[in-house]
């Protein structure tokens, strides 16, 4: 009974996670299958579109291209342009035949280095006649094709089709759009010739895929070279004097090595730029940081130059403004009375203050000690006050405002104000006694015992009897000699 128990219980639960195993692939191939179709479309390989051989039925390699580059001159491009453009294919032939002619296909991938985004093509041209290797000698062994004649596909995101690129007449388009500035990648390279033993038949076409091992080998991926194209963008500096504007400069194209001119009066570097030390490209990206400005703007002409015959030259230039200074100054009165707090700190109405977005008021630390933040203030509207209820001490505001690049802040800190409590004032009076009933001779007078301070006025008062209001009496002061007040 108990090895049938084991037994049922190993069954269930080989059955269990048979079912679950069952259950989880139908959902992964279903994934697959949703992930494939919605990427289908635009990664159609060259081979399903042209109806090619199979890549291993196309091992040969008599030819092969080693090279790729739009058929532009040099420096023709600006940023953002959109010219057409056949492509030059260095195609490079391992043997001594001759091959009447020569075809290609693959797919056209083109980034655009602002937002990354891509645009996909197919591409198929011919070449009549590749002459035997030993021919060619500058570059040796290679002939620079160039494909004018291009059957051009390009992949429509809506109807999800590759569909022929045509003018506006309808006709079809025999080059490459290019949008200067933009990176090209050739993939999945499909290229075919004659069998050398029918050099009688110069006619392009696709691959002979009766054969068992057609005429044909495949390139997994390559550049397109393009003419160099080279932009900058800026940002401002912060506030004045900080000296931290900053400029990136991105390129691409043309022929390495490339050369820098920063703008700063210096020329350019007789260094080459060190690609491997910049973010991956193309395109490649130079930031140039703690740039000053001046009032009047100060400007950077930037140039980059590549290695190509002739040399290509871009360039553009930036300017930076140094922001107003900023102004906080600062008026005060002293508080009135020993303890009264009532010192008033305001903004001066005889200065031009610049504006601010948000004031802080602080406190300088006594002997050496941290100055202490007393919290936000506001001046006001009419009279600039800041505040009137203001003890002892020495005190500063500092004023916060957005920079002029619109990320940082700017502070201005003001001049220190300093509040004085009066010293605390003494009064100390005598008094002898009346002499006999009704006789009024008594006396009030200043205690000579007694440290007093000097008033410019005094007032005697009587103190209102069971709780009566005091009243006062007059004006009375004290004999300089005797400090008597009255008797």
């Amino acid at each position: 009974m108990k090895e049938f128990t084991i037994n049922k219980k190993r069954f269930l639960e080989n059955l269990f996670f048979k079912c679950i195993r069952a259950k989880f692939l139908r959902i992964i191939i279903f994934g697959i299958f949703l992930f494939s179709t919605n990427t289908f479309a635009q990664t159609q390989t060259v081979r399903d579109f042209f109806s090619l051989p199979a890549p291993a039925r196309c091992t040969s390699n008599d030819l092969d291209i080693i090279s790729a580059d739009l058929d532009l001159p040099t420096c023709v491009c600006t940023d953002g342009q959109t010219i057409t453009a056949g492509l030059t294919l260095g195609i490079r032939n391992n043997t001594e035949s001759k091959r009447a002619s020569f075809s290609f296909w693959a797919q056209l991938t083109v980034t655009n280095p602002g937002d990354n985004s891509k645009e996909f093509y197919m591409l198929e041209g011919c070449e009549n006649e590749i002459l035997p290797g030993n021919d060619y000698i500058d570059p040796p062994r290679i002939k620079l094709a160039t494909f004018s004649n291009l059957l051009v596909y390009k992949y429509n995101s809506t109807s999800g089709k590759y569909e022929l690129v045509t003018d506006s007449n309808n006709v079809p388009i025999p080059e490459i759009p290019y949008i200067c500035g933009t990176s090209l990648e050739l993939t999945n390279i499909y290229q075919g010739w004659t069998d050398a033993s029918k050099n009688d038949n110069r006619q392009c076409g696709g691959i002979d895929a009766s054969k068992i091992n057609p005429k044909c080998g495949i390139i997994p991926v390559l550049g397109v070279g393009v003419g160099l194209s080279a932009g900058s963008e800026s940002t401002d500096i912060s506030c004045n004097g900080a000296g931290d504007g900053s400029m990136k400069i991105t390129f691409s194209g043309g022929k390495a090595p490339y050369y820098l001119d920063s703008g700063d009066g210096n020329g350019y570097s007789s260094t080459p730029i060190d690609l491997t030390t910049l973010p991956p490209g193309p395109p490649y990206e130079i930031t140039l940081s703690n740039l000053q400005g001046s009032n009047l703007g100060t400007t950077y002409n930037w140039k980059i130059k590549d290695s190509s015959d002739p040399i290509c030259e871009k360039g553009d230039s930036e300017t930076f403004t140094d922001p107003a200074a900023l102004s906080l100054t600062l008026k005060s009165t002293d508080i009135s009375c020993n303890g009264a707090g009532d010192g008033i700190i305001a903004l001066d109405d005889t200065a031009t203050n610049s504006s601010f977005d948000s004031y802080k008021l602080y406190k300088v630390g006594e002997n050496g000690g941290d100055d202490t933040e007393v919290g936000s203030v506001s001046p006001d509207a009419t009279t600039g006050v800041f505040k009137s209820d203001m003890g002892a001490g020495s005190y500063y505001i500092i004023g916060t405002v957005a920079s002029g690049n619109g990320v940082d802040t700017c502070t201005k800190k003001s001049d220190t104000e300093t509040f004085t409590d009066p010293a605390a004032l003494s009064l100390t009076l005598k008094s002898t006694d009346i002499s006999c009933n009704g006789a009024g001779d008594g006396i009030i007078a200043l205690d000579d015992t007694a440290t007093n301070s000097s008033f410019d006025s005094y007032k005697l008062y009587k103190v209102g009897e069971n709780g009566g209001d005091d009243t006062e009496v007059g004006s009375v002061s004290p004999d300089a000699t005797t400090g008597v007040f009255k008797s």
